[in-house]
């Protein structure tokens, strides 16, 4: 048999393992619930920062659509001023050709008319002389 001293000394420590398993558990707890608390309030801030990206997103995407909407409102203005320039190039082709014939049909009257100036001798200048020969094209 054990002796008293041994059974009592088993007993209090017993006891003691007791009372340190006790307080290793509210130690525990205690740290469980300040990590938990920390969390939850990490939690917070996370959820926060989510929605306050969510919404700087939709301005984003909001943004972009008026970017894009835009992008087309320009592409298609440069397409009629492209469609204008190249009605304008014809035109201006067309007003050359015009003109160069018109330039032929003057020289040809003034040719043709030109015995008639110089028999009257009025010193009426001739029409190949006046500013009508000018190139006009610019």
């Amino acid at each position: 048999m054990a002796s008293p001293y041994i059974t009592h000394y088993n007993r209090l420590t017993a006891k003691l393992i007791c009372v340190k398993s006790t307080n290793i558990a509210k130690f525990c707890e205690s740290n469980l619930k300040s990590v938990t608390t920390r969390l939850e309030h990490l939690e917070q801030r996370i959820l926060q920062e989510v929605r306050a990206l969510e919404a700087e997103n939709r301005e984003l995407h909001a943004r972009l659509e008026t970017f894009r909407a835009l992008n087309v409102c320009l592409t298609n203005t440069v397409d009629m001023l492209l469609v204008k320039v190249d009605d304008l190039r014809l035109g201006y082709k067309f007003l050359q050709a015009v003109t160069e014939r018109n330039r032929e049909e003057i020289l040809s009257l003034d040719q043709a008319l030109s015995p008639l100036y110089h028999r009257e001798g009025s010193g009426t200048p001739t029409v190949a002389s006046t500013n009508i020969n000018k190139d006009v094209t610019t």
